[in-house]
């Protein structure tokens, strides 16, 4: 059978994460018959073996694709920022993006995860009702990040409840709309954001130092919030089905990198081909777009043993691709796994018996991510 001969029930490999109950049955089909496929409905071509996926990664010649929209209500500010982020940049640009993130996260102190949570959360007493997803995991991430960073107590509270619109600075289409939403949180966190970076790098107002990494610093709290939510979900929830009572950190930390490869909250991304490209035996030409099924590729069988099971004992962990590869590798894995621990040690020490709410998770409807929509939970 070709690998791009269409499958009988799936040609359209970009669906909505909340209209499929189990999109993994999918990838097992796809890594088996066509892991290499050409969709014709979106007109992409879909990478699902890991192997393959990493070369496409580490490829200087596979870039991020660019949005072709223009928006006549876009502020300047906001066309620097997206025009900027380290995780759209291409080189040669790419190199100083990077190096404004990285510069970044050496300034980040990890921040006392229980204090944060206890903020959240309010006064210890149990019961507790909460929904795990709207009432902490939307915030904890980008208030780790501000608080890591020293930012004054009340920029933060008026930064995070911005973060929501900022990150539909990053949609690949907009509606005025939600342009002019992007263009009033921006100008609402830009003269906090500008504060830290001038008095943390000790630059001056006219330097392009200040717009590069304030454009990135920005970008941390918009990769934190889809991510950091997702990660911290679908923790919960392995650690609650498979395990719920263990409360050893160094055990939920496996929990944690465990679901980072069996159940990630990102589950691709795409790449536009400078040059072309063989893989499995088809040759992929030149401007072609790639689809880089990256929850496919963490349970192809040739990487993991027995992928279908959820195991964080595993002697062996192969590298799994929920942070990418390449230049353009996520530089927050080692946040978010931190982050997502402490707050689950905090949970399951503080807690003696957690319960989860839903029968069934209703996940966002989002094609590369997948992200529960509440995760109702009793903490007694």
């Amino acid at each position: 059978m070709s690998n791009t001969e269409p499958t009988d029930q799936m040609e359209n490999v970009v669906f909505l994460q909340s209209e499929v109950k189990d999109p993994y049955a999918q990838y097992e089909k796809m890594l088996r018959e066509h892991p290499v496929y050409f969709d014709p409905v979106n007109k992409l071509w879909a990478i699902h073996r890991s192997h393959d996926c990493q070369s496409v990664l580490n490829t200087a010649t596979a870039y991020v694709p660019k949005s072709s929209l223009a928006f006549s209500n876009e502020s300047e500010e906001v066309k620097y920022i997206i025009s900027h982020l380290v995780r759209l940049s291409n080189p040669p640009h790419h190199t100083s993006a990077r190096k404004a993130t990285t510069d970044l996260m050496m300034h980040w102190s990890k921040p006392d995860t229980s204090n944060l949570l206890h903020y959240l959360i309010g006064e210890p007493r149990k019961p507790v009702c909460m929904d795990w997803v709207n009432d902490i995991c939307r915030k904890l991430p980008a208030f780790a990040l501000l608080k890591g960073f020293n930012f004054p107590c009340n920029e933060i509270e008026a930064i995070l409840p911005e973060i929501e619109s900022l990150v539909k600075m990053t949609l690949p289409s907009r509606t005025e709309l939600q342009n002019k939403e992007v263009n009033q949180s921006v100008a609402a966190v830009l003269n906090s954001i500008h504060s830290f970076v001038l008095r943390t790098f000790k630059v001056k107002e006219e330097e392009e130092t200040l717009h590069l990494y304030s454009a990135n610093l920005i970008g941390l709290l918009i990769q934190s919030y889809d991510a950091g939510r997702g990660l911290l979900s679908n923790a919960l929830l392995q650690l609650a089905k498979n395990h719920p009572s263990k409360k050893d950190i160094d055990y939920i930390e496996r929990v944690v990198k465990e679901t980072l490869r069996f159940d990630p909250p990102v589950h691709h991304t795409c790449r536009v081909l400078t040059e072309s490209m063989l893989l499995q035996n088809q040759l992929l030409p030149t401007g072609e777009n790639v689809l880089l099924v990256l929850a496919a590729a963490n349970r192809d069988p040739e990487q993991f043993n027995d992928p279908s099971a959820f195991n964080p004992l595993r002697t062996e962990m192969p590298r799994y691709l929920t942070y990418g590869a390449g230049i353009h590798q996520c530089m927050a894995e080692h946040f978010s796994i931190h982050l997502t621990t402490t707050a689950l040690s905090y949970l399951y020490t503080r807690y003696d018996h957690i319960e989860i709410g839903e029968t069934e998770i209703q996940y966002e409807a989002k094609t590369n991510v997948r992200l529960p929509v509440r995760i109702n939970i009793l903490v007694t």
